[in-house]
């Protein structure tokens, strides 16, 4: 169920990039994510985790150190370990800062303790979800330009 409420809150996090920061009105994005085949339950638990991050530290989830915003890409060799979806993913999960770069990294390094077992899509979700909730979100909506002067829907 972790992996699932991730997806929501992948989507509520891309939502609020794409809509300069409103993540409102909650009735259409739940109707959406019904659509989706989510579960009121579902939906509401993602929604309320979402918010209770976001009213924490000033809008910020978590807030990730600022530094060089460098890209991580995987080698080759790291690829092998993952389907190009579960790779998409997780480098999606990086550059919207559900991640922490040394919560991706220690995925990577435990991709690799699977042996020959190639990662695929839900089980980076399950393996992701368990990163992103047991330590708290990673989330800066400082990059949403979201500042005390604009409401949040």
């Amino acid at each position: 169920m972790e992996e699932r409420i991730l997806e929501i809150v992948f989507y509520l996090v891309q939502h609020a990039r794409d809509h300069n920061g409103r993540i409102g009105p909650f009735k259409k994005i739940s109707r959406d994510l019904r659509s989706l085949g989510f579960t009121d339950s579902e939906i509401s638990s993602a929604y309320g985790w979402f918010l209770d991050e976001l009213h924490k530290d000033d809008g910020k989830l978590n807030p990730i150190a600022k530094g060089s915003e460098s890209v991580r890409v995987l080698s080759p060799e790291e690829m092998q370990n993952f389907t190009t979806e579960a790779a998409g993913f997780l480098i999606q999960l990086l550059q919207l800062h559900l991640l922490t770069p040394t919560q991706f990294e220690r995925i990577i390094d435990k991709s690799f303790l699977l042996g020959s077992e190639i990662i695929d899509l839900p089980v980076i979700k399950v393996i992701a979800s368990r990163y992103v909730f047991s330590s708290g979100a990673t989330v800066d909506l400082n990059w949403f330009n979201i500042d005390d002067s604009e409401v949040t829907n």
